[in-house]
């Protein structure tokens, strides 16, 4: 399956959001205004649906306004710089302490 602005596969395309992510300190921009094109764009014709998420366009715009609802909580390059962690290991394997 490819989508994206320059067809890319899906794998790639999305790796590409995530290192622009965890190396630019305006990734979240970035990535968001990627993700409101892919909207406009509407749903891939062969991305696969679900009996969740029968419809394509539907499911696309939640996922996108997901990502805008939480875009202070992907700002990964600004928690590095401030010294926070950004895995949530260190969460998981809090019980092993208690």
């Amino acid at each position: 399956m490819t989508f994206g602005p320059a067809c890319l596969p899906a794998t790639d395309w999305v790796a590409r959001q995530r290192t622009i992510l965890l190396a630019d300190l305006d990734g979240p921009t970035q990535v968001l205004t990627a993700l409101d094109r892919l909207l406009a764009a509407g749903p891939h014709p062969a991305a696969p649906r679900t009996a969740e998420d029968p419809d394509l366009a539907a499911a696309l715009a939640r996922e996108v306004a997901y990502f805008h609802t939480r875009a202070d909580q992907i700002r990964y390059v600004a928690f590095r710089q401030a010294g926070y962690p950004i895995g949530s290991g260190c969460v998981e394997s809090g019980h092993n302490v208690i």
